[in-house]
C-alpha cells in the first residue's frame, strides 16, 4: 500500500493511542497505515457514503487489518459515542465542513485527546474557528503534493482559556 505524501503526513502526526476514528475515511488508508505501524490498536472507519466505506473494508481485508477496524456508515461524528475513541482524523474535506462537523458534535469532540485536521480548502476559516472555540493547536505542518499545499493541525480542546482574538495574520499563518 503506497501512501501519498498527504496521507503519509497524517500517519506521522497522529500520536500513539488505543483507538482513532477516521471521519470521512474514503479508502481507509490512514487507519490501515496507523495499525500497521503499531501507532493504534483499533480504528473506526466512518463515512457518509456506502461505496467508500466498502472500499475501506476491502482495503483493510487485503492488508490484513480488518479485524482491528470497525466500519460505520453515518454523517460526521454521529457514528461515535462520547469517549469511544482517543482521537479523530478529518482529512481531505473543506475547512467549512470541518467546522460544521466539529460544532455539531461537541459532546464527542470535547472528550478527544486530539484531532488531526487536514482541510482541503479554507484552512483560515478552520483556524479562526479553532482559535475562537478554545482549541489548542499542539502542532501544525505543511506538505506540498504535486501543485497543492496541504495544512495540518493537531489540536485538542484546551483546559485553559485561549486567546479568541489573535491577529488577522494568525488565521493564515500559525505560530508553529
Amino acid at each position: 500500500m503506497d501512501l501519498s505524501k498527504r496521507l503519509q503526513k497524517v500517519s506521522e502526526m497522529v500520536p500513539m493511542c488505543h483507538t482513532v476514528a477516521d471521519v470521512g475515511t474514503d479508502h481507509g488508508f490512514a487507519l490501515i497505515s496507523l495499525l500497521k505501524k503499531g501507532k493504534i490498536k483499533k480504528g473506526i472507519a466512518s463515512d457518509n457514503k456506502a461505496m467508500p466505506l466498502e472500499k475501506a473494508r476491502r482495503n483493510a481485508e487485503e492488508e490484513g487489518q480488518s479485524e482491528f477496524m470497525s466500519f460505520r456508515l453515518g454523517n460526521g461524528f454521529e457514528t461515535l459515542a462520547p469517549g469511544e475513541a482517543n482521537g479523530a482524523i478529518l482529512a481531505g474535506m473543506g475547512g467549512i465542513l470541518m467546522v460544521e462537523l466539529l460544532e455539531s458534535a461537541r459532546p464527542v469532540v470535547d472528550l478527544f485527546d486530539f484531532l488531526l485536521l487536514q482541510p482541503a480548502q479554507n484552512p483560515e476559516i478552520l483556524r479562526r474557528y479553532l482559535y475562537q472555540n478554545n482549541f489548542e493547536i499542539m502542532d501544525e505542518d505543511l506538505v506540498q503534493e504535486e501543485r497543492r499545499f496541504y495544512e495540518y493541525f493537531l489540536v485538542r480542546v484546551s483546559k485553559k482559556k485561549m486567546d479568541p482574538n489573535p491577529s488577522i495574520c494568525d488565521y493564515s499563518i500559525g505560530n508553529i
